[in-house]
């Protein structure tokens, strides 16, 4: 199963139904980075940084 790491742009829906599925995902919350207006290049090196993938609103 995939570890992802979901911006506050990502749908919490899909956040949950992805976990149902088995999947490891860690949001920016959990991560304690809301509200830091951090920029996307550096959230997803913190991502990066525990092996996850990211996923924001904008991934395609």
């Amino acid at each position: 199963m995939a570890l992802l790491y979901a911006d506050e742009g990502f749908p919490k829906m899909v956040t949950g139904l992805l976990r149902q599925f088995g999947h490891d995902v860690l949001t920016v919350q959990e991560a304690g980075q809301a509200n830091q207006q951090i920029p996307d290049d550096q959230g997803k090196s913190i991502g990066d940084d525990s092996g996850a993938g990211s996923a924001d609103s904008k991934s395609r």
